[in-house]
């Protein structure tokens, strides 16, 4: 009750700040005319009532001041997890609004040591009253000090054991990092990077968002001018996918591709960019490229297998979901429509494909694969190069892909 009444207290105030706004513009408009136009009386109303307000917001501020020491200060620390919440969403309020007199260091404070509040709920309710907070423009500039002393929290608060808490913590570091970019460092980030292969989605998902805002930013002036040997014009995803190979490479979770692909799906346009991924797999480079190596094609190839997966199938990684998931109406008619897109891109594809990477046996497979995913037509080029698979290849389970592809497909 006292920490709405503080709340009702702050909207008082601000009626008050804006009146004061009012009155010394018009005091200063009336001072400034012509001394033959000037009203005299008016002026000393206007500078009456001037003074009248601030000594009714001065009375204001000292009864903020005088509840927030003897009812707020108390009540933060309250041994029931829902009031010292209540306090949280309530300060939170007063900042937002009053931010003149609470977005302040005094104050902040508060909301910094309760990040390490034993009860998830207060610690969620800390960082969603300080989420607006960071993302607004006029107050972002107030934060500086706190940022700099409660950061390290934030971060850690990321990996919190319960999921609610991480999905807001992450939600936090990226408005931190569009406003306060230079703050993080490579640790921070590296923090968030490795929670895109968390069993949980949410979380996982929400440090796909701070991937997609800290590395995979679109650029199309990265690729422009840039050309392969054919002297083709290469797309504007071609960066940002060849960034997300070594990505992969570098997690070193190569059997995890599935975990990356879902927490990126949904939030980043370029894990359904089929073009793009075959364009940097099948084109040779330009003299102002390098060339991928073995390991960067093999990884790019299963990354595509897995948004193949998911557009088609609605396959969630293990772990992130049910087994069998329950599409809407509208998800069903955007599964339909991506294993269209992807048939009619892939048909053209993937002989091309399974002739490049005859050599490469996890390729191969991977490329098969496929056959499980669209909506094929019987090729003829698709069934010659499995015919000439089937000749020249040694590979036990590569002619096992072979032969599935043949007998579900009656090629």
């Amino acid at each position: 009750m006292a920490m709405k009444l503080m709340t009702a207290l702050v909207d008082v105030a601000l009626t008050v700040c804006v009146n004061l706004d009012n009155t010394q513009r018009q005091y200063e408009a009336e001072r400034q005319k012509a001394h033959d136009k000037r009203a005299s009386d008016r002026l000393e109303s206007l500078m009456s009532k001037r003074q009248e307000l601030e000594e009714n917001m001065d009375e204001i501020k000292n009864m903020l001041t005088y509840m927030f020491k003897s009812v707020f200060v108390h009540r933060c620390r309250d041994t029931l997890p829902e009031i010292r919440a209540i306090c949280m969403a309530e300060i939170g309020v007063w900042m937002k609004k009053f931010h003149q007199n609470f977005l302040d260091d005094s104050y902040l404070k508060y909301i910094g040591w309760t990040l390490h509040d034993k009860v998830g709920e207060v610690r969620v309710k800390c960082l969603q009253v300080l989420q607006p907070l960071y993302a607004s423009e006029e107050l972002k500039g107030k934060l500086e000090l706190f940022t700099s002393k409660f950061k390290g929290r934030i971060v850690a608060v990321t990996l919190d054991k319960e999921y609610d808490v991480a999905v807001q913590a992450v939600r936090l570091v990226i408005s931190i990092l569009k406003h306060h970019r230079d703050i993080l460092t490579d640790k921070d980030c590296e923090h968030v990077y490795e929670l895109v292969y968390s069993s949980h989605r949410a979380v996982a998902q929400a440090a796909g968002e701070f991937l997609n805002e800290h590395m995979f930013v679109p650029d199309e002036e990265a690729v422009a001018g840039i050309r392969t040997k054919q002297s083709k014009k290469r797309l504007p995803n071609t960066a940002l996918i060849q960034d997300l190979v070594q990505f992969f490479i570098e997690s070193e979770l190569h059997e995890h591709g599935a975990y990356l692909v879902d927490s990126l799906i949904d939030s980043n346009e370029m894990m359904k960019d089929w073009e793009c991924m075959t364009d940097v797999l099948l084109e040779e480079s330009g003299p102002s490229e390098e060339a991928l190596d073995d390991r960067q094609e093999t990884s790019l190839i299963e990354i595509m297998v897995c948004c193949i997966g998911q557009a088609a199938m609605e396959e969630l990684a293990v772990g992130r979901g049910p087994t069998h998931k329950i599409l809407s109406a509208k998800e069903i008619k955007q599964v339909q429509d991506d294993k269209l897109c992807l048939t009619e891109h892939f048909i053209q594809m993937l002989p091309a494909m399974l002739d490049k990477y005859r050599a490469d046996l996890r390729s191969w497979q991977t490329c098969c694969q496929f056959h499980g995913i669209l909506n094929w037509t019987s090729t003829q080029l698709l069934v010659r190069k499995l015919k000439l698979a089937v000749a020249w290849m040694v590979s036990t389970k590569v002619l096992m892909s072979c032969f599935n592809v043949t007998m579900d497909q009656n090629l």
